[in-house]
């Protein structure tokens, strides 16, 4: 992503337009994590069944604790994985829009270990929901022209410039209690998970 699209993709979220954006993983599409018209939208275009929340993507580690609970697990998790190629999912706070959790009390938190994103992030604000790029049942987008392959310019406004560094979606893990559950194997393997707990004594 480059940053002299910033005012541009941030002036399409505040106008409840999808935006797509390159991650460290794959392409993904993003809003503003209250913005309930363009939540329906993305549940829309995607294809999303209405009951599966969206990923919430923080600019800061130190953010994580504002919206959901952190034990031990997640903290060990959270202090050898992020920013990095993990999505955790973490016991919710109260105060989040409910479209956020969708009543299910957990919300899948990652934070990119990719800077400039990260970067985007403290610009537009406020976080994103961001999904993957792509429609049900269809594999993540990985360049901008799979991103326009898959929606028109109607459902996606603008696509942000960049190459994602991985082809593989982000490892999804369930932190939320003390024994953990690893929803979705992706960049991070579960050895590497295994071998970060048993060093810490978790």
């Amino acid at each position: 992503m480059e940053r002299e699209q910033f005012e541009k993709l941030k002036q399409a979220i505040l106008n409840h337009d999808i935006i797509a954006i390159p991650t460290e993983t794959v392409f993904g599409l993003a809003i503003a994590y209250d913005d309930e018209v363009a939540f329906q939208k993305l549940v829309e275009v995607k294809m999303r069944a209405p009951d599966k929340p969206f990923t919430l993507m923080l600019g800061d580690v130190n953010d994580i604790e504002k919206y959901a609970y952190i034990n031990d697990v997640a903290k060990c998790l959270i202090d050898n994985f992020l920013p990095g190629e993990i999505t955790l999912l973490l016991r919710v706070k109260e105060g989040l829009p409910w479209h956020v959790t969708l009543g299910t009390n957990k919300i899948g938190i990652r934070v990119s270990g990719d800077d400039t994103l990260r970067e985007f992030i403290h610009y537009v604000g406020k976080p994103l929901l961001v999904p993957s790029a792509n429609k049900k049942d269809m594999p993540p987008a990985l360049t901008e022209g799979q991103v326009r392959t898959y929606f028109s310019e109607e459902e996606v406004k603008l696509i942000a410039h960049g190459k994602v560094q991985s082809t593989m979606p982000t490892t999804i893990v369930d932190a939320s209690e003390k024994n953990i559950k690893i929803i979705r194997l992706g960049s991070v393997k579960e050895t590497e998970i295994e071998e970060v707990l048993r060093k810490n004594g978790l």
